[in-house]
């Protein structure tokens, strides 16, 4: 296994929602890292991949606004083509194992009901009072999950 994790998939999940699987804590990270962009918003500039998954033109706007870059049609057109998963598959150097089918919410087809439900709750108790939001992807009904 890659990050040396040997043991069952819903264990491991189960060490994931409480924060004991490799550099702790998901939720605190980007809770934290959240709100130091919302804090210093001229130095951090906070992304989400379902964002930039259902709109990487826009997103590739945000960020060349956020360097200061100006940004022509022709490179926004190349930039969005080369961040395609086509493109990052016939021309990764990164490895394979880090680009899966691309998209985002697939977890939830590993999960059993009761893992993504557990996941919910997690995450609802974790992100309470946050306006941060995420697209998980359809839930066990096949409805996308926002929250």
């Amino acid at each position: 296994p890659e990050f040396g994790y040997t043991g069952d998939f819903e264990t491991f999940v189960q060490l994931f929602l409480v924060g004991k699987a490799e550099n702790g804590s998901w939720f605190d990270h980007v809770l934290d890292w959240y709100k130091e962009c919302q804090a210093n918003p001229d130095t951090h500039l906070f992304l989400k991949y379902e964002d930039m998954y259902q709109d990487t033109a826009a997103a590739v706007k945000q960020i060349a606004e956020f360097l200061g870059f100006d940004l022509t049609d022709e490179i926004l057109e190349k930039v969005v083509k080369n961040s395609s998963l086509n493109e990052m598959k016939q021309s990764a150097s990164i490895g394979l194992n880090h680009l899966r089918k691309g998209g985002y919410g697939g977890w939830r087809s590993v999960f059993t009901v009761g893992l993504s439900e557990f996941f919910d709750d997690v995450y609802l108790h974790k992100f309470e009072g946050s306006d941060l939001k995420f697209n998980f992807g359809p839930n066990s009904k096949g409805i996308d999950q926002t929250f």
